[in-house]
Protein backbone atom coordinates (compact mmCIF):
# COMPACT_ATOMS: atom_id res chain seq x y z
CA UNK A 1 0.00 0.00 0.00
CA UNK A 2 1.47 3.73 -0.85
CA UNK A 3 2.06 5.80 2.18
CA UNK A 4 -0.84 8.22 3.07
CA UNK A 5 0.34 11.47 1.95
CA UNK A 6 0.96 14.85 3.31
CA UNK A 7 -0.13 18.02 2.45
CA UNK A 8 1.69 20.07 -0.11
CA UNK A 9 4.44 22.64 0.96
CA UNK A 10 2.57 25.97 0.65
CA UNK A 11 5.98 27.77 -0.69
CA UNK A 12 6.14 25.51 -3.28
CA UNK A 13 2.67 25.89 -4.35
CA UNK A 14 2.35 29.89 -4.04
CA UNK A 15 5.67 29.97 -6.36
CA UNK A 16 4.49 27.51 -9.11
CA UNK A 17 1.11 29.43 -9.04
CA UNK A 18 2.45 32.83 -8.51
CA UNK A 19 5.13 32.88 -11.74
CA UNK A 20 2.18 30.77 -13.68
CA UNK A 21 0.08 34.37 -13.46
CA UNK A 22 2.69 36.31 -14.32
CA UNK A 23 3.29 34.44 -17.50
CA UNK A 24 -0.71 34.94 -17.67
CA UNK A 25 -0.94 38.18 -17.70
CA UNK A 26 1.68 38.60 -19.96
CA UNK A 27 0.15 36.50 -22.93
CA UNK A 28 -3.34 38.00 -22.10
CA UNK A 29 -1.74 41.73 -22.21
CA UNK A 30 1.28 41.12 -24.60
CA UNK A 31 -1.59 41.30 -27.26
CA UNK A 32 -1.37 44.75 -26.82
CA UNK A 33 1.41 46.04 -27.84
CA UNK A 34 2.25 43.30 -30.41
CA UNK A 35 -1.41 44.01 -32.34
CA UNK A 36 0.06 47.78 -32.47
CA UNK A 37 3.69 46.63 -34.26
CA UNK A 38 1.73 43.92 -36.58
CA UNK A 39 -0.40 47.23 -38.30
CA UNK A 40 3.09 48.88 -39.07
CA UNK A 41 4.12 45.42 -40.66
CA UNK A 42 0.78 44.52 -42.13
CA UNK A 43 -0.85 47.66 -42.89
CA UNK A 44 -3.16 45.81 -45.83
CA UNK A 45 -4.58 44.13 -42.92
CA UNK A 46 -8.58 44.50 -43.10
CA UNK A 47 -9.74 46.40 -40.18
CA UNK A 48 -11.35 43.26 -38.11
CA UNK A 49 -7.99 41.67 -38.07
CA UNK A 50 -6.88 43.28 -34.57
CA UNK A 51 -10.57 42.94 -33.06
CA UNK A 52 -9.81 38.96 -33.75
CA UNK A 53 -6.70 38.31 -32.30
CA UNK A 54 -7.97 40.14 -29.27
CA UNK A 55 -11.31 38.17 -29.14
CA UNK A 56 -9.95 34.93 -29.85
CA UNK A 57 -7.64 34.81 -26.73
CA UNK A 58 -10.66 35.59 -24.40
CA UNK A 59 -13.09 32.82 -26.40
CA UNK A 60 -10.56 30.52 -25.32
CA UNK A 61 -9.71 31.43 -22.02
CA UNK A 62 -13.53 31.47 -20.80
CA UNK A 63 -13.42 27.98 -22.20
CA UNK A 64 -10.60 27.07 -20.42
CA UNK A 65 -12.21 28.73 -17.04
CA UNK A 66 -14.89 26.68 -16.84
CA UNK A 67 -13.50 23.65 -18.71
CA UNK A 68 -10.31 23.00 -16.86
CA UNK A 69 -11.77 24.30 -13.37
CA UNK A 70 -14.75 21.46 -13.98
CA UNK A 71 -11.40 18.88 -14.83
CA UNK A 72 -9.60 20.38 -11.83
CA UNK A 73 -12.74 19.31 -9.18
CA UNK A 74 -13.50 16.18 -11.54
CA UNK A 75 -9.88 14.97 -11.86
CA UNK A 76 -7.96 16.20 -9.54
CA UNK A 77 -5.91 19.69 -9.07
CA UNK A 78 -2.36 18.45 -10.41
CA UNK A 79 -3.38 17.12 -13.54
CA UNK A 80 -5.69 20.24 -14.84
CA UNK A 81 -2.32 22.46 -13.82
CA UNK A 82 -0.31 20.30 -15.64
CA UNK A 83 -2.67 20.01 -19.04
CA UNK A 84 -3.17 23.69 -18.43
CA UNK A 85 0.86 24.73 -18.31
CA UNK A 86 1.27 22.30 -21.38
CA UNK A 87 -1.14 24.27 -23.48
CA UNK A 88 0.58 27.69 -22.72
CA UNK A 89 3.56 26.28 -23.60
CA UNK A 90 2.81 25.11 -27.21
CA UNK A 91 0.30 28.19 -28.12
CA UNK A 92 2.73 30.72 -26.97
CA UNK A 93 5.20 29.13 -28.96
CA UNK A 94 3.63 28.65 -31.84
CA UNK A 95 1.67 32.48 -31.78
CA UNK A 96 5.26 33.85 -32.68
CA UNK A 97 5.23 31.43 -35.52
CA UNK A 98 2.40 32.97 -37.58
CA UNK A 99 3.02 32.87 -41.07
CA UNK A 100 1.55 34.90 -44.07
CA UNK A 101 0.12 33.67 -46.96
CA UNK A 102 1.43 35.39 -50.54
CA UNK A 103 -0.57 38.06 -51.26
CA UNK A 104 -3.00 39.04 -48.52
CA UNK A 105 -2.37 40.78 -44.56
CA UNK A 106 -5.44 39.19 -43.32
CA UNK A 107 -4.20 35.63 -43.32
CA UNK A 108 -1.19 36.30 -40.26
CA UNK A 109 -3.59 37.61 -38.24
CA UNK A 110 -6.11 34.76 -38.82
CA UNK A 111 -2.92 32.32 -38.34
CA UNK A 112 -2.45 34.38 -34.83
CA UNK A 113 -6.07 34.21 -33.79
CA UNK A 114 -5.96 30.69 -33.52
CA UNK A 115 -3.16 29.87 -31.86
CA UNK A 116 -4.27 32.79 -29.27
CA UNK A 117 -7.53 30.84 -29.50
CA UNK A 118 -6.10 27.65 -27.77
CA UNK A 119 -3.71 29.75 -25.78
CA UNK A 120 -6.75 30.98 -23.52
CA UNK A 121 -7.57 27.81 -22.77
CA UNK A 122 -4.66 27.62 -20.93
CA UNK A 123 -4.54 30.69 -19.65
CA UNK A 124 -8.54 29.98 -18.43
CA UNK A 125 -7.61 26.70 -16.61
CA UNK A 126 -4.90 28.96 -14.53
CA UNK A 127 -7.14 30.80 -13.03
CA UNK A 128 -9.76 28.65 -11.22
CA UNK A 129 -6.56 25.94 -10.39
CA UNK A 130 -4.24 28.69 -9.19
CA UNK A 131 -6.91 29.67 -6.28
CA UNK A 132 -8.21 26.46 -5.82
CA UNK A 133 -4.98 24.85 -5.13
CA UNK A 134 -3.21 28.04 -3.42
CA UNK A 135 -6.19 28.19 -1.17
CA UNK A 136 -6.06 24.47 -0.26
CA UNK A 137 -2.48 24.22 0.98
CA UNK A 138 -2.71 27.67 2.96
CA UNK A 139 -5.46 26.20 5.06
CA UNK A 140 -3.48 22.90 5.68
CA UNK A 141 -0.67 25.08 6.66
CA UNK A 142 -3.23 26.00 9.08
CA UNK A 143 -0.98 29.24 9.46
CA UNK A 144 -4.21 31.59 8.77
CA UNK A 145 -3.47 34.34 5.69
CA UNK A 146 -5.10 32.29 3.13
CA UNK A 147 -6.67 35.55 1.48
CA UNK A 148 -3.00 37.32 1.81
CA UNK A 149 -1.60 34.09 0.11
CA UNK A 150 -4.12 34.26 -3.09
CA UNK A 151 -3.77 38.24 -3.42
CA UNK A 152 0.17 37.64 -3.33
CA UNK A 153 -0.42 34.62 -6.15
CA UNK A 154 -2.73 37.94 -8.39
CA UNK A 155 -0.35 40.61 -7.74
CA UNK A 156 2.27 38.86 -10.13
CA UNK A 157 -0.12 39.99 -12.58
CA UNK A 158 1.34 43.28 -12.26
CA UNK A 159 4.74 42.19 -13.24
CA UNK A 160 3.51 40.37 -16.52
CA UNK A 161 1.91 43.71 -17.22
CA UNK A 162 4.84 45.60 -17.00
CA UNK A 163 6.87 42.74 -18.51
CA UNK A 164 5.17 43.14 -21.98
CA UNK A 165 5.87 46.59 -22.56
CA UNK A 166 9.33 46.29 -21.16
CA UNK A 167 10.29 43.48 -23.40
CA UNK A 168 9.03 45.38 -26.45
CA UNK A 169 10.36 48.67 -26.00
CA UNK A 170 14.08 46.86 -25.11
CA UNK A 171 13.62 45.13 -28.67
CA UNK A 172 12.46 48.13 -30.73
CA UNK A 173 14.49 50.38 -29.18
CA UNK A 174 17.58 48.05 -29.99
CA UNK A 175 16.77 48.25 -33.55
CA UNK A 176 15.09 44.45 -34.03
CA UNK A 177 12.98 44.17 -37.10
CA UNK A 178 9.76 44.92 -36.58
CA UNK A 179 8.53 41.62 -37.77
CA UNK A 180 11.00 39.45 -35.49
CA UNK A 181 9.93 42.06 -32.93
CA UNK A 182 6.01 41.03 -32.09
CA UNK A 183 7.17 37.40 -33.29
CA UNK A 184 10.11 37.29 -29.82
CA UNK A 185 7.60 39.27 -27.66
CA UNK A 186 5.00 36.44 -28.54
CA UNK A 187 7.34 33.72 -27.56
CA UNK A 188 8.02 34.88 -24.55
CA UNK A 189 5.17 33.75 -23.05
CA UNK A 190 6.04 30.32 -22.68
CA UNK A 191 9.91 30.69 -20.69
CA UNK A 192 7.73 31.07 -17.30
CA UNK A 193 5.72 27.80 -17.82
CA UNK A 194 9.12 26.12 -18.65
CA UNK A 195 11.20 27.32 -15.67
CA UNK A 196 8.40 26.37 -13.23
CA UNK A 197 7.42 22.81 -14.63
CA UNK A 198 9.70 21.08 -12.16
CA UNK A 199 7.91 23.01 -9.48
CA UNK A 200 4.36 22.26 -11.05
CA UNK A 201 5.49 18.38 -11.49
CA UNK A 202 6.29 18.46 -7.56
CA UNK A 203 2.55 19.53 -6.55
CA UNK A 204 0.15 16.84 -5.04
CA UNK A 205 -3.51 17.18 -4.82
CA UNK A 206 -4.53 19.04 -1.07
CA UNK A 207 -5.75 16.66 1.66
CA UNK A 208 -9.57 18.73 1.57
CA UNK A 209 -9.87 17.89 -2.08
CA UNK A 210 -8.91 14.58 -1.65
CA UNK A 211 -11.67 14.27 0.78
CA UNK A 212 -14.16 15.42 -1.46
CA UNK A 213 -13.02 13.96 -4.36
CA UNK A 214 -13.99 10.49 -2.30
CA UNK A 215 -17.61 12.02 -1.89
CA UNK A 216 -18.03 13.51 -5.95
CA UNK A 217 -22.06 12.70 -7.15
CA UNK A 218 -21.92 11.88 -10.94
CA UNK A 219 -21.85 14.67 -13.25
CA UNK A 220 -25.23 15.58 -13.47
CA UNK A 221 -26.30 15.40 -10.22
CA UNK A 222 -22.55 17.24 -9.08
CA UNK A 223 -24.32 20.40 -11.44
CA UNK A 224 -27.09 20.22 -10.35
CA UNK A 225 -25.99 20.88 -6.73
CA UNK A 226 -23.73 23.43 -7.82
CA UNK A 227 -26.87 25.56 -8.98
CA UNK A 228 -28.93 24.29 -6.38
CA UNK A 229 -26.48 25.42 -3.19
CA UNK A 230 -24.56 28.24 -5.18
CA UNK A 231 -26.67 30.41 -7.59
CA UNK A 232 -26.78 33.34 -5.66
CA UNK A 233 -23.43 33.71 -4.61
CA UNK A 234 -22.40 33.09 -8.11
CA UNK A 235 -24.68 35.75 -9.08
CA UNK A 236 -22.57 37.89 -6.95
CA UNK A 237 -18.91 36.99 -8.09
CA UNK A 238 -19.76 36.68 -11.46
CA UNK A 239 -21.72 39.51 -12.03
CA UNK A 240 -19.21 41.64 -9.96
CA UNK A 241 -16.81 39.89 -12.24
CA UNK A 242 -18.35 40.63 -15.68
CA UNK A 243 -18.65 44.02 -15.20
CA UNK A 244 -15.22 45.72 -13.58
CA UNK A 245 -13.31 43.20 -16.69
CA UNK A 246 -15.46 45.54 -19.32
CA UNK A 247 -13.35 48.75 -18.07
CA UNK A 248 -10.01 46.25 -16.90
CA UNK A 249 -10.04 44.88 -20.14
CA UNK A 250 -11.19 47.19 -22.22
CA UNK A 251 -8.71 49.74 -20.74
CA UNK A 252 -5.93 47.39 -21.01
CA UNK A 253 -6.52 45.77 -24.44
CA UNK A 254 -6.48 49.32 -26.10
CA UNK A 255 -4.08 50.72 -23.52
CA UNK A 256 -1.69 51.76 -26.58
CA UNK A 257 -4.51 53.49 -28.59
CA UNK A 258 -5.44 55.19 -25.54
CA UNK A 259 -1.89 56.17 -25.20
CA UNK A 260 -1.08 56.90 -29.43
CA UNK A 261 -4.02 59.48 -28.52
CA UNK A 262 -0.89 62.04 -27.14
CA UNK A 263 1.59 61.06 -30.13
CA UNK A 264 1.70 63.73 -32.79
CA UNK A 265 -0.06 61.87 -35.59
CA UNK A 266 3.00 61.71 -37.94
CA UNK A 267 4.45 59.36 -35.50
CA UNK A 268 1.92 56.78 -35.59
CA UNK A 269 3.08 54.23 -37.03
CA UNK A 270 6.40 54.80 -37.35
CA UNK A 271 9.28 52.95 -34.83
CA UNK A 272 9.83 55.91 -32.90
CA UNK A 273 6.12 56.05 -32.24
CA UNK A 274 6.05 52.37 -31.26
CA UNK A 275 8.99 52.96 -29.13
CA UNK A 276 6.95 56.06 -27.58
CA UNK A 277 4.10 53.98 -26.64
CA UNK A 278 5.95 50.97 -25.32
CA UNK A 279 7.90 53.22 -22.90
CA UNK A 280 4.34 55.65 -21.85
CA UNK A 281 2.52 52.02 -21.57
CA UNK A 282 5.03 50.86 -19.36
CA UNK A 283 4.82 53.64 -17.04
CA UNK A 284 0.97 53.02 -16.68
CA UNK A 285 1.66 49.81 -15.78
CA UNK A 286 4.03 50.65 -13.25
CA UNK A 287 1.87 53.21 -11.78
CA UNK A 288 -0.76 50.32 -11.64
CA UNK A 289 2.14 47.92 -9.83
CA UNK A 290 1.61 49.81 -6.83
CA UNK A 291 -1.87 48.64 -6.41
CA UNK A 292 -1.50 44.90 -6.12
CA UNK A 293 0.95 45.58 -3.38
CA UNK A 294 -1.65 47.43 -1.88
CA UNK A 295 -4.40 45.02 -2.04
CA UNK A 296 -1.96 42.16 -0.36
CA UNK A 297 -1.17 44.62 2.57
CA UNK A 298 -5.15 45.10 2.76
CA UNK A 299 -5.93 41.42 2.64
CA UNK A 300 -7.79 39.80 5.30
CA UNK A 301 -9.45 36.61 6.29
CA UNK A 302 -12.60 38.28 6.37
CA UNK A 303 -15.12 38.33 3.22
CA UNK A 304 -16.89 41.37 4.65
CA UNK A 305 -13.63 43.12 5.01
CA UNK A 306 -12.63 41.64 1.06
CA UNK A 307 -15.92 43.24 -0.50
CA UNK A 308 -15.85 46.30 1.08
CA UNK A 309 -12.23 47.19 -0.51
CA UNK A 310 -13.98 45.69 -3.87
CA UNK A 311 -16.76 48.44 -3.58
CA UNK A 312 -14.43 51.17 -2.58
CA UNK A 313 -11.99 50.47 -5.84
CA UNK A 314 -15.01 50.17 -7.73
CA UNK A 315 -15.87 53.80 -6.60
CA UNK A 316 -12.68 55.12 -7.25
CA UNK A 317 -12.41 54.29 -10.78
CA UNK A 318 -15.93 55.63 -11.43
CA UNK A 319 -14.83 58.70 -10.01
CA UNK A 320 -11.54 58.99 -12.17
CA UNK A 321 -12.95 57.30 -15.20
CA UNK A 322 -15.64 60.52 -15.36
CA UNK A 323 -13.30 63.58 -14.30
CA UNK A 324 -11.41 61.67 -17.53
CA UNK A 325 -14.73 62.01 -19.47
CA UNK A 326 -16.12 65.43 -17.79
CA UNK A 327 -12.36 67.14 -18.90
CA UNK A 328 -11.33 65.15 -21.41
CA UNK A 329 -9.62 68.02 -23.53
CA UNK A 330 -7.54 69.52 -20.55
CA UNK A 331 -6.48 65.96 -19.61
CA UNK A 332 -5.30 64.94 -22.87
CA UNK A 333 -3.73 68.50 -23.52
CA UNK A 334 -1.49 67.85 -20.40
CA UNK A 335 0.41 64.16 -20.73
CA UNK A 336 1.83 63.76 -17.36
CA UNK A 337 -1.67 64.43 -16.13
CA UNK A 338 -3.29 61.99 -18.37
CA UNK A 339 -0.86 59.34 -17.39
CA UNK A 340 -0.94 60.36 -13.91
CA UNK A 341 -4.78 59.72 -13.70
CA UNK A 342 -5.17 57.04 -16.35
CA UNK A 343 -2.38 55.15 -14.11
CA UNK A 344 -4.21 55.70 -11.34
CA UNK A 345 -7.52 54.35 -12.46
CA UNK A 346 -5.50 51.40 -12.92
CA UNK A 347 -3.73 51.73 -8.64
CA UNK A 348 -7.12 51.40 -7.86
CA UNK A 349 -8.26 48.38 -10.05
CA UNK A 350 -5.42 46.44 -8.96
CA UNK A 351 -6.03 47.29 -5.11
CA UNK A 352 -9.71 46.79 -5.44
CA UNK A 353 -11.77 44.46 -7.60
CA UNK A 354 -8.85 43.44 -9.77
CA UNK A 355 -7.85 41.39 -6.95
CA UNK A 356 -10.73 40.75 -4.80
CA UNK A 357 -12.58 39.17 -7.44
CA UNK A 358 -10.05 36.80 -7.33
CA UNK A 359 -9.96 36.15 -3.90
CA UNK A 360 -13.97 35.71 -3.06
CA UNK A 361 -15.12 32.82 -4.76
CA UNK A 362 -11.80 30.64 -3.85
CA UNK A 363 -12.85 31.84 -0.24
CA UNK A 364 -16.53 31.31 -0.31
CA UNK A 365 -17.12 28.32 -2.45
CA UNK A 366 -16.16 24.30 -1.01
CA UNK A 367 -13.65 22.42 -2.35
CA UNK A 368 -15.97 19.86 -4.30
CA UNK A 369 -16.92 22.88 -6.03
CA UNK A 370 -14.36 25.12 -5.45
CA UNK A 371 -12.76 24.93 -9.17
CA UNK A 372 -15.40 25.24 -11.44
CA UNK A 373 -17.34 28.03 -9.32
CA UNK A 374 -14.33 30.36 -9.41
CA UNK A 375 -13.86 28.97 -12.52
CA UNK A 376 -17.36 30.28 -14.02
CA UNK A 377 -16.82 33.53 -12.30
CA UNK A 378 -13.97 34.12 -14.23
CA UNK A 379 -15.40 32.86 -17.02
CA UNK A 380 -18.36 35.91 -16.27
CA UNK A 381 -15.44 38.62 -16.20
CA UNK A 382 -13.81 37.51 -19.59
CA UNK A 383 -17.11 37.61 -21.36
CA UNK A 384 -17.01 41.35 -19.93
CA UNK A 385 -13.45 41.53 -21.22
CA UNK A 386 -14.76 40.09 -24.36
CA UNK A 387 -17.25 42.86 -24.36
CA UNK A 388 -14.57 45.05 -24.40
CA UNK A 389 -12.30 43.77 -27.02
CA UNK A 390 -15.10 44.26 -29.40
CA UNK A 391 -16.52 47.41 -28.87
CA UNK A 392 -13.99 49.46 -27.08
CA UNK A 393 -12.32 50.69 -30.50
CA UNK A 394 -15.43 51.04 -32.88
CA UNK A 395 -17.03 53.20 -30.17
CA UNK A 396 -13.65 55.29 -29.94
CA UNK A 397 -13.50 56.03 -33.28
CA UNK A 398 -17.17 56.58 -33.76
CA UNK A 399 -17.95 58.49 -30.62
CA UNK A 400 -14.47 59.75 -29.08
CA UNK A 401 -12.56 58.90 -25.92
CA UNK A 402 -14.23 61.13 -24.09
CA UNK A 403 -17.56 59.41 -24.31
CA UNK A 404 -15.75 55.93 -23.46
CA UNK A 405 -14.30 57.23 -20.42
CA UNK A 406 -18.16 58.22 -19.47
CA UNK A 407 -19.15 54.35 -20.08
CA UNK A 408 -16.10 53.12 -18.06
CA UNK A 409 -17.61 55.64 -15.30
CA UNK A 410 -21.02 54.08 -15.59
CA UNK A 411 -20.28 50.67 -15.12
CA UNK A 412 -17.66 50.98 -12.59
CA UNK A 413 -20.67 52.77 -10.53
CA UNK A 414 -22.65 49.93 -11.60
CA UNK A 415 -20.04 47.16 -9.97
CA UNK A 416 -20.36 49.17 -6.81
CA UNK A 417 -23.85 48.90 -6.34
CA UNK A 418 -24.10 45.11 -7.57
CA UNK A 419 -21.14 44.50 -4.89
CA UNK A 420 -23.22 45.74 -1.93
CA UNK A 421 -26.01 44.09 -3.20
CA UNK A 422 -25.14 40.59 -4.42
CA UNK A 423 -21.26 39.89 -2.97
CA UNK A 424 -21.48 37.23 0.17
CA UNK A 425 -19.82 38.20 2.74
CA UNK A 426 -19.22 35.39 4.97
CA UNK A 427 -18.08 31.61 3.64
CA UNK A 428 -20.69 29.36 2.41
CA UNK A 429 -21.87 26.70 5.54
CA UNK A 430 -18.56 25.03 6.88
CA UNK A 431 -19.83 21.20 6.83
CA UNK A 432 -19.04 21.20 3.14
CA UNK A 433 -15.61 19.19 4.32
CA UNK A 434 -16.85 15.92 4.82
CA UNK A 435 -15.17 14.46 7.84
CA UNK A 436 -15.43 10.72 7.03
CA UNK A 437 -14.12 11.45 3.61
CA UNK A 438 -11.08 12.96 4.78
CA UNK A 439 -10.28 10.15 6.82
CA UNK A 440 -10.96 7.68 3.99
CA UNK A 441 -8.96 10.16 1.46
CA UNK A 442 -5.69 9.88 4.29
CA UNK A 443 -6.11 6.37 5.12
CA UNK A 444 -7.45 2.96 2.97
CA UNK A 445 -8.43 -0.04 5.77
CA UNK A 446 -6.26 -3.15 5.15
CA UNK A 447 -5.74 -6.16 7.31
CA UNK A 448 -2.38 -4.31 8.60
CA UNK A 449 -3.81 -0.85 9.20
CA UNK A 450 -7.53 -1.06 9.83
CA UNK A 451 -6.50 -0.01 13.69
CA UNK A 452 -4.75 2.94 12.37
CA UNK A 453 -7.66 3.79 9.79
CA UNK A 454 -10.14 3.68 12.51
CA UNK A 455 -8.35 5.73 14.63
CA UNK A 456 -8.20 8.51 12.07
CA UNK A 457 -12.00 8.06 11.48
CA UNK A 458 -12.24 8.50 15.26
CA UNK A 459 -9.79 11.66 14.88
CA UNK A 460 -12.38 13.41 11.68
CA UNK A 461 -15.48 11.98 13.27
CA UNK A 462 -15.08 14.18 16.33
CA UNK A 463 -15.41 16.94 14.84
CA UNK A 464 -18.63 19.26 14.71
CA UNK A 465 -18.87 20.49 11.32
CA UNK A 466 -19.13 24.23 12.67
CA UNK A 467 -15.48 24.13 13.57
CA UNK A 468 -12.53 25.28 11.60
CA UNK A 469 -11.77 23.29 8.61
CA UNK A 470 -7.83 23.98 9.80
CA UNK A 471 -8.58 21.90 12.93
CA UNK A 472 -10.03 18.95 11.08
CA UNK A 473 -6.94 18.72 8.81
CA UNK A 474 -4.77 19.36 11.37
CA UNK A 475 -5.48 16.55 13.46
CA UNK A 476 -5.86 14.79 10.19
CA UNK A 477 -2.66 14.59 8.87
CA UNK A 478 -1.58 13.72 12.79
CA UNK A 479 -3.82 10.51 12.60
CA UNK A 480 -1.94 9.82 8.98
CA UNK A 481 1.22 9.93 10.44
CA UNK A 482 0.35 7.69 13.53
CA UNK A 483 -0.97 4.88 11.09
CA UNK A 484 2.43 5.40 8.65
CA UNK A 485 4.04 4.58 12.01
CA UNK A 486 2.32 1.47 13.41
CA UNK A 487 2.96 0.38 9.72
CA UNK A 488 6.17 0.12 10.06
CA UNK A 489 5.86 -1.45 13.82
CA UNK A 490 8.21 -4.84 13.04
CA UNK A 491 4.55 -7.45 14.12
CA UNK A 492 7.22 -9.14 16.45
CA UNK A 493 5.94 -6.76 19.54
CA UNK A 494 9.26 -4.62 19.18
CA UNK A 495 7.60 -1.16 19.80
CA UNK A 496 10.54 0.59 18.60
CA UNK A 497 8.10 2.96 16.89
CA UNK A 498 6.02 4.04 20.13
CA UNK A 499 8.56 6.91 20.68
CA UNK A 500 7.85 8.56 17.10
CA UNK A 501 3.99 8.19 18.09
CA UNK A 502 4.11 10.11 21.16
CA UNK A 503 6.29 12.72 19.29
CA UNK A 504 2.91 12.47 16.19
CA UNK A 505 0.51 12.71 18.71
CA UNK A 506 2.62 15.70 20.21
CA UNK A 507 1.58 17.63 16.82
Amino acid sequence: MAPPRLPPSPLLVKLAASVGFLADAYDLFVINIATTILRSVYPAAPPWSEPLVKSAILLGTIAGQVGLGAAGDRLGRRAAFLVSMGVCIVCSTLSGVAVRRIGTDASVFGALAACRLLLGVGIGGEYPLSAAIVAEATAEAAAGGQSRALATVFSMQGLGNCAAPLLAWALLAAGVPLDLAWRLVLCAGALPFVATMPLRLRLSDSLEYAAAKKRLRPAAEWASEIWRAHRAALAGTAGSWFLFDIVFYGNGLFQADFVQLLRPADEVGTRDGLVATARVSLLISLLGLPGYWAAVALARDDMRSQRNVQALGFGACALIYAVMARWFAQVRASPPLFVLLYGSSFFFSNCGPNTTTFILPACYFPAKHRAVCHGLSAAAGKLGALVAALVFRPCVVRFGPAAVFAACAVVSASGLCFTWALVPTAPCAPDSLDASGLAEALTSPTADDGHAADEADDRAGAYEPGEPAEALLHDAVAGAAIADVRRATPADGDHSGSETVAQVNDI
